[in-house]
């Protein structure tokens, strides 16, 4: 063999060698290396109880420190809305009025009161707790908080919602906006920060119950609630004529469920010739005692025009009731909708049924 064959032996050798003594290095230290879960294991028993707290107390502020209403607003950003996002965060709920509670909440809303509790540990021994925000405090620390316990307020039946009139989607729309002071109903551009614009909306069927909180909200009866002061929405009176106002009052008749949710209709009058489409309508239909079985749209504005139903429409800045709308379709200012607060944004984007 040459001199060159015997050294690339060689040089052959020795690199299988190094490589075989690489993987007995690598596999000796593995085994000297800390199990991560032992590690963790080990390092938090040098601390005695972490993240224990006290039990918790009501907080020094007389506002603050028991069972309180919270509504978060929401934001609009041109047309596009941000609804309330409820959360614990002090720094938050902190910016917020506390309210009485009433009966029941909305889905912007929490009823939560302000306690107060300390970190604990054994004396002589390291601890540590964990803030709300992820930040690490000391034995002794103290931090103020807001809790849901024992403020036992249910969630309201129905859905928070404006309530569109003169709607058109993705062209034009406005909403009622309730007035306290002197039960007035106003029509005007739709904004969820608004407050008085904001109605519970309940569904039920003729002869049905209203539906437990979170359960489908629907049917063909309507209530309008005025969260502000928990009116309904009814006419100025229960025997309404062509241009009556609609106002804010008790809700009385029919509990209130005096509106039937009327959907586009397309229909031919008469059952021939062309057809026509009347639009979605809110309609008075308080004192009908009997709602016959429907079996076509030209069943429906029959009955409407037999019994000179009215439906609501918004008549300078205000809200009347008009004879139902047999045609003119979503370009009908009797045209109208509810607007869920938490979808708002995907019903004023697409045509969307009742």
């Amino acid at each position: 063999m040459t001199i060159v064959a015997w050294l690339l032996i060689i040089i052959g050798i020795a690199i299988a060698v190094f490589i075989v003594l690489l993987v007995l290095y690598t596999i000796a230290n593995k085994k000297n290396e800390p199990n991560p879960a032992v590690f963790a294991t080990d390092s938090l028993s040098l601390y005695q109880n972490p993240n224990t707290w006290s039990q918790g107390v009501p907080s020094s502020d007389p506002q603050r420190n028991s069972c309180m209403t919270y509504t978060f607003p929401g934001m609009m950003a041109g047309t596009t809305a941000f609804p309330g996002e409820p959360t614990l965060l002090q720094t938050v709920v902190d910016n917020l009025n506390p309210e009485i509670p009433g009966s029941c909440i909305d889905s912007d809303q929490i009823v939560a009161r302000q306690l107060t509790h300390t970190c604990q540990g054994v004396t002589g021994h390291p601890s540590f707790c964990f803030l709300q925000n992820g930040n690490l405090v000391a034995v002794g620390a103290s931090e103020i908080y807001y809790n849901t316990s024992k403020c036992d307020v249910p969630q309201c039946s129905g859905d928070l919602s404006l309530i569109s009139l003169n709607y058109n989607p993705f062209t034009s729309y406005q909403c009622v906006s309730g007035n306290s002071s002197n039960n007035s109903l106003n029509v005007g551009t739709c904004n969820i920060t608004d407050l008085s614009q904001l109605f519970r909306v309940t569904r039920i069927n003729p002869g049905g119950s209203v539906p437990p909180p979170g359960q489908p909200n629907n049917g063909l009866l309507g209530q309008f609630v005025f969260r502000e002061t928990n009116q309904c929405i009814v006419p100025s009176s229960n025997t309404p004529l062509n241009g009556a106002s609609v106002v804010l009052g008790p809700c009385g008749l029919d509990n209130g469920f005096v509106w039937a949710l009327i959907p586009t209709l397309s229909y031919q009058p008469g059952g021939t010739g062309s057809s026509k489409i009347s639009p979605q309508q809110i309609a008075y239909i308080g004192g009908v005692t009997t709602i016959p079985a429907f079996e076509t749209p030209q069943d429906i504005i029959n009955f409407m025009t037999t019994n000179n139903i009215l439906s609501m429409a918004p008549e300078n800045n205000g809200v009347i009731l008009k004879p139902f709308a047999t045609e003119g379709g979503q370009g009908s200012s009797q045209s109208a909708q509810y607007l869920n607060y938490g979808i708002y944004n995907i019903i004023l984007n697409t045509s969307t049924p009742f």
